[in-house]
């Protein structure tokens, strides 16, 4: 589970590596959805902007090449979700339309004119804004993106190798000293921008590490209270096995000690326990009192004081009257 630091962070262990591009594959996919969805949004609203005095052809250049790169975005998207296109090269499907999208950028309106031949223009000042465009790229969809940190600071210098080589090839409007200075400026705020992005990736991987741990930790923790579950539950079985032992062993003693015994002459003889300390020891236990000489009834509890309690009582004390009398005998007195 080791991670790796370097360029490229990277998991020692195959199977953690594997997981870590499935869950990048979710979350690259739900990024794409919405830049797909601004990107082409913007690239409608942009052709209601009127040209502001810019040949048509120049701005056919910008568009044309807005759409193309728009419509190859939401090409590869549709591609990744149907299986058109393997996600296994999504590094490199955005390396080469982020290349594109930072070359065409890099064209101020200068350049556009000397590229396609066309008269020069009252000077604009726009390299600005153009490098503006393309920091949004950086901010705006790259920071986020997850591609290979690699790939990422490969096109950092491409744009950068395009931006000096077209001031380079053609005339540009802006002091040379500002044009340095904006150059140098934009190319230390790409720098941070690679490096949030690797920091957000070490970060991620160290928490998909710290998950993984979690989760066996909540596995071994779900094993302990199975386990502890099934031991108590063994413990209650034991338990139950013990009372029902008890309550059967002390079921069993009744027919030993009982005997019939008449208060007075005239009175309802009852079936009561014996005096034999030792063989009423279960039923002791289990009454939480002592029995000898007390009633068999004793076994269910108070008498009810009247209606269908009191009748539902002597049906059972007559029924468990039957049940016993086969083995008592009468007391020594009276026979």
């Amino acid at each position: 589970m080791r991670l790796v630091f370097h360029l490229q962070p990277k998991f020692e262990d195959a199977s953690l590596e594997e997981r870590h591009l499935s869950e990048r594959e979710v979350r690259s996919l739900s990024v794409l959805r919405t830049v797909v969805t601004v990107y082409l949004f913007i690239a409608l609203l942009w052709l209601a902007m009127p040209r502001a005095g810019m040949a048509l052809s120049a701005w056919l250049f910008y568009r044309v090449n807005t759409f193309c790169s728009a419509l190859s975005l939401l090409y590869f998207l549709v591609g990744y979700y149907r299986r058109w296109v393997s996600f296994k090269k999504y590094d490199w499907h955005i390396f080469v339309l982020g290349c594109h999208f930072l070359a065409f950028q890099s064209f101020d309106r200068c350049c556009v004119e000397g590229l396609l031949g066309l008269p020069t223009s009252p000077a604009v000042h726009d390299e600005a804004y153009q490098l503006l465009v393309c920091m949004t790229f950086w901010a705006g969809f790259l920071a986020y993106a997850e591609v290979d940190l690699r790939l990422h600071l490969a096109m950092i210098h491409f744009n950068l190798a395009v931006w000096v080589g077209l001031r380079m090839a053609f005339d540009t409007n802006m002091p040379l000293g500002l044009l340095i200075k904006l150059t140098v400026t934009y190319y230390f705020l790409c720098i941070v921008m690679f490096l949030h992005a690797r920091t957000a990736e070490h970060r991620r991987r160290e928490m998909l590490v710290m998950r993984v741990l979690l989760e066996k930790q909540a596995s071994q923790d779900r094993a302990i209270a199975q386990y502890e579950r099934e031991a108590a539950v063994a413990k209650v079985s034991a338990a139950e096995q013990r009372a029902l032992h008890s309550f059967m062993a002390a079921v069993f003693d009744i027919f030993g000690p009982l005997f019939w015994k008449s208060v007075t002459s005239t009175g309802e003889p009852q079936l009561c326990f014996g005096f034999d300390d030792k063989k009423n020891a279960s039923l002791n236990e289990l009454l939480q009192q002592d029995i000898a000489g007390k009633p068999l009834e004793v076994v269910l509890g108070p008498t009810p004081g009247k209606g269908e309690a009191k009748l539902r009582w002597h049906r059972e004390r007559q029924r468990l009257w039957t049940y016993a009398s086969l083995e008592a005998k009468k007391d020594p007195d009276e026979a």
